[in-house]
């Protein structure tokens, strides 16, 4: 299953996450604000991100934003969530780079729908990442064969 962080600024919003989310096998790591929710996104060690709208520190907008602009980690999924259901709201979210929306009060088939994707594209992500790695590899190999050797 997944390793997923949940941040909200809700201490009830964070326990039904991580019940709901332990209760389908997955392993959650906590965050109560932004700043600590960026510096989880950006050590890596989780398949994707659930991260509220609104949290003190950095909103979940800007969080995506920076995760976004950092070349190791730009391809992190992430799920925002939010009470905030207005167009302009959603739009901003997604205009950031996240991947997905749901806002609450969410039902729970929804929230596990959602979660299905998410880890569905930390695996699609994964394994782009690995076939890079071994075109990687292939090349340095040709290319060490095709060198002069030095003596």
């Amino acid at each position: 299953m997944a390793r997923i962080l949940v941040a909200d600024d809700d201490d009830d919003m964070r326990l039904v996450l991580q019940i709901a989310l332990e209760q389908q096998g997955h392993t959650v790591t906590l965050a109560s604000n932004g700043t600590d929710a960026l510096a989880v996104c950006l050590a890596g060690g989780i398949d994707f991100a659930m991260l509220d709208v609104t949290m003190p520190g950095l909103e979940g907008p800007e969080v995506v934003a920076r995760v976004r602009a950092d070349p190791e980690h730009q391809g992190l999924p992430i799920l925002l969530v939010s009470a905030n259901s207005l167009y302009e709201d959603i739009n901003r979210g997604l205009d950031a780079g996240a991947d997905d929306y749901i806002t609450k009060p969410f039902q729970t088939f929804e929230l596990h729908r959602r979660v299905e994707r998410m880890v569905w594209l930390s695996q699609d992500i994964a394994e782009a990442q690995e076939e890079r790695g071994k075109l990687r590899n292939k090349a340095k190999a040709t290319l060490a064969r095709l060198s002069p050797r030095r003596p």
